[in-house]
């Protein structure tokens, strides 16, 4: 689940019902990341008031952050989902549509306006 205002990303075990606890190493409060995608092996969490996407390696469990080059605060983005092998984060109070490259991890930014998103 995406720790929103929680330190740590939880895991549940669908057949066992067990809870995993993963620290994020950002502590409690502020609204961090809002909304998880996942595809491949990579899972994805959104920045919100966060300064970089979260990334976690299911598998291992290991967590890696990506810069976005916006600070923290803000409201930016609210929610990603996967379109054609690509992380689409939809924009909150941001101006901004940012897609990023799971297996290279750049990042690339569209205005709304210019996609004529925004009037």
């Amino acid at each position: 689940f995406c720790p929103c205002e929680a330190a740590e990303v939880m895991i549940v075990d669908p057949v066992s019902k067990k809870l995993t606890f993963v620290d994020t190493g950002r502590g409690h409060g502020g609204v961090k990341w809002v909304g998880v995608a996942a595809c491949g092996d990579l899972v994805v969490f959104c920045p919100c008031e966060a300064a970089d996407i979260m990334l976690m390696d299911p598998a291992s469990k290991e967590l890696t952050f990506v810069g976005t080059g916006s600070g923290p605060g803000g409201m930016k983005w609210s929610g990603v989902a996967v379109v054609g092998g690509l992380f689409i984060f939809a924009p909150r109070a941001g101006a901004d549509i940012m897609v990023m490259d799971p297996s290279s991890k750049v990042l690339r930014k569209d205005r709304c306006r210019e996609l004529g998103l925004l009037e």
